[in-house]
């Protein structure tokens, strides 16, 4: 299900549409953040059976305040079907939520304090696909893939971190392609997919941390022999996934 009010006419969409025009680069970002958006929200007749599992977002215009409780209500939620697959029982279900606004005042050293707490957690989840890499080669190895993705940890924290910290970046995971060359220079890198990160400077930043990432030497091995690890060296494609989050060290609360 799928909620949405705008009061500038049909959708939001129609409505910055018409203030940012057709093209430039503030109507590309807006593009770019709708598309994140757009996967995050329930879809329309998206049904969820029992046993099975749906999140997403349910958009609201904001609350006048005065208003003090809020009743979410979803109608006619089918809970049993007939033979021909077709609604046989509904039910109305009610939510209540009370609404509580707080207020503090922060002075500028308790914030420079609440920043330093922060630390930049990297899940490397790991190699999604390797093309190109010989039977047996080490070097080219899931393994040796995350040791060398891991000596740039403390240079992509820094991107996340310093642009977390202005409010330009939110935690998320993005998926990297990359190629790296026989001599273990990478010479292509971009950005292949991403989930909640909403920051091209700081996917540019990390792309760069990538670019300077030393990998393992390979070199040509004969096709015929007793060694392991047979054929030409190529360069190899990869293809891995990065997760982004930020928490307090325990104890710094």
């Amino acid at each position: 299900m799928s909620i949405a009010a705008s009061k500038y006419g049909k959708s939001f969409e129609d409505y910055y549409r018409s203030i940012l025009g057709q093209s430039g680069n503030d109507f590309y970002r807006y593009e770019m953040r709708l598309g994140m958006v757009r996967g995050k929200n329930y879809g329309l007749e998206e049904y969820i059976f029992r046993g099975d599992q749906y999140e997403g977002k349910i958009a609201f215009d904001t609350l006048r305040p005065e208003i003090k409780r809020v009743k979410l209500i979803f109608k006619k939620v089918v809970y049993r079907f007939d033979a021909f697959n077709r609604p046989s029982d509904v039910v109305d279900i009610a939510f209540n939520f009370d609404r509580k606004i707080d207020k503090k005042v922060i002075t500028r050293e308790e914030y420079q304090k609440s920043l330093e707490k922060e630390k930049v957690r990297i899940k490397y989840t790991g190699t999604q696909q390797i093309v190109g890499a010989r039977t047996n080669d080490s070097a080219r190895s899931p393994r040796a893939i995350d040791r060398a993705m891991e000596t740039g940890g403390p240079q992509m924290e820094k991107c996340f971190l310093d642009r977390y910290r202005r409010g330009e970046v939110v935690p998320g995971q993005m998926t990297l392609s990359l190629t790296i060359d026989p001599s273990g220079e990478v010479s292509s890198q971009n950005v292949a997919d991403v989930q909640g990160i909403n920051s091209e400077p700081f996917m540019n930043c990390v792309l760069e941390v990538i670019k300077t990432l030393k990998f393992d030497k390979i070199v040509d091995m004969p096709s015929e022999g007793t060694n392991i690890v047979k054929g030409p060296a190529r360069p190899v494609n990869v293809t891995y996934r990065l997760e982004f989050s930020v928490y307090v060290e325990e104890g710094q609360k």
